[in-house]
């Protein structure tokens, strides 16, 4: 069974006010995202708007590795009017149509995406950490996407 954890950057990784640092992304968010990654044995696919350009995905694989982790295994496709949780139903559905097996995903935003899942079956509905944005991923949030990947019944294309 495969875990995917759906990245979000800024308000996640990179807190408001990071800008302009040398380095954007605030480490206590990096390695609460890596004790995360590591105890869920999560995949991390990027939904942040950070995919759309090379040169920042490249940062954030540069970031996931400054503490260890993989990099990102895809994006999220960019939807002419989707919303991120339509994004990511669809990242789900297209990358998983023949899989056949269950997974376990989590979202990562700063944004209230179970509030905006229209999704078939609102499938983001108990899978979503929202962080604050002047503070981003926490260990507790951390603690809480463990919690919430450990009571989720399998997703299914």
């Amino acid at each position: 069974m495969r875990t995917f954890l759906f990245l979000d950057v800024d308000g996640v990784c990179h807190p408001l006010g990071a800008a302009g640092r040398t380095n954007p992304f605030k480490r206590e968010c990096m390695d609460a995202l890596a004790h995360l990654a590591r105890e869920s044995g999560a995949e991390i696919v990027l939904s942040s708007t950070w995919r759309l350009s090379e040169t920042t995905q490249q940062r954030v694989n540069e970031a996931l590795a400054e503490v260890g982790l993989a990099a990102c295994i895809g994006a999220t496709p960019v939807l002419p009017l989707g919303s991120r949780p339509m994004e990511i139903w669809r990242w789900l559905r297209d990358t998983l149509v023949d899989a056949g097996e269950g997974v376990r995903f989590l979202a990562l935003d700063d944004i209230p995406l179970e509030a905006l899942d229209k999704t078939p079956g609102r499938c983001l509905q108990g899978r979503c950490v929202l962080t604050q944005k002047r503070t981003g991923l926490t260990h507790e949030l951390a603690g809480q996407g463990l919690r919430l990947l450990a009571q989720q019944a399998l997703w299914r294309a």
